[in-house]
Protein backbone atom coordinates (compact mmCIF):
# COMPACT_ATOMS: atom_id res chain seq x y z
CA UNK A 1 0.00 0.00 0.00
CA UNK A 2 2.84 2.37 0.83
CA UNK A 3 4.43 1.65 -2.54
CA UNK A 4 1.41 2.92 -4.46
CA UNK A 5 1.25 5.95 -2.17
CA UNK A 6 4.76 6.95 -3.29
CA UNK A 7 4.17 6.16 -6.95
CA UNK A 8 1.21 8.53 -7.33
CA UNK A 9 3.14 11.76 -6.60
CA UNK A 10 5.99 10.61 -8.84
CA UNK A 11 3.53 9.95 -11.64
CA UNK A 12 1.85 13.33 -11.20
CA UNK A 13 5.21 15.14 -11.12
CA UNK A 14 6.38 13.37 -14.25
CA UNK A 15 3.18 14.36 -16.10
CA UNK A 16 3.56 17.94 -14.90
CA UNK A 17 7.17 18.12 -16.04
CA UNK A 18 6.20 16.67 -19.41
CA UNK A 19 3.47 19.27 -19.84
CA UNK A 20 5.81 22.11 -18.93
CA UNK A 21 8.58 20.89 -21.23
CA UNK A 22 6.19 20.77 -24.20
CA UNK A 23 5.12 24.40 -24.01
CA UNK A 24 4.15 26.11 -27.26
CA UNK A 25 6.73 28.88 -26.83
CA UNK A 26 9.54 26.49 -27.71
CA UNK A 27 8.04 25.30 -31.00
CA UNK A 28 10.00 26.23 -34.13
CA UNK A 29 8.79 28.95 -36.44
CA UNK A 30 6.89 27.89 -39.54
CA UNK A 31 8.68 30.44 -41.75
CA UNK A 32 11.15 27.86 -43.05
CA UNK A 33 8.52 25.31 -44.07
CA UNK A 34 7.74 25.19 -47.78
CA UNK A 35 4.13 25.33 -48.92
CA UNK A 36 2.60 21.98 -49.81
CA UNK A 37 0.73 21.91 -53.12
CA UNK A 38 -2.16 19.49 -52.71
CA UNK A 39 -3.41 20.09 -56.23
CA UNK A 40 -0.35 18.52 -57.83
CA UNK A 41 -0.53 15.53 -55.48
CA UNK A 42 -4.21 14.97 -56.28
CA UNK A 43 -3.51 15.30 -60.01
CA UNK A 44 -0.74 12.72 -59.66
CA UNK A 45 -3.08 10.32 -57.84
CA UNK A 46 -5.75 10.77 -60.47
CA UNK A 47 -3.47 10.36 -63.47
CA UNK A 48 -1.22 7.58 -62.19
CA UNK A 49 -3.40 5.57 -59.82
CA UNK A 50 -7.14 6.17 -60.03
CA UNK A 51 -7.72 6.42 -63.79
CA UNK A 52 -5.54 3.40 -64.76
CA UNK A 53 -7.12 1.22 -62.10
CA UNK A 54 -10.60 2.35 -63.10
CA UNK A 55 -9.85 1.47 -66.73
CA UNK A 56 -8.54 -1.96 -65.68
CA UNK A 57 -11.65 -2.52 -63.59
CA UNK A 58 -13.91 -1.49 -66.48
CA UNK A 59 -12.16 -3.83 -68.93
CA UNK A 60 -12.36 -6.73 -66.47
CA UNK A 61 -16.03 -5.98 -65.88
CA UNK A 62 -16.70 -5.94 -69.62
CA UNK A 63 -14.95 -9.32 -69.93
CA UNK A 64 -17.09 -10.70 -67.14
CA UNK A 65 -20.28 -9.43 -68.79
CA UNK A 66 -19.42 -11.09 -72.09
CA UNK A 67 -18.54 -14.39 -70.39
CA UNK A 68 -21.78 -14.43 -68.39
CA UNK A 69 -24.00 -13.69 -71.38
Amino acid sequence: MKKSFYLLPIFILSLLSLAVSCSSEELPENDNIQEFDRGSVMENYANNIIIPRYNDFKSELDKLKTEVL
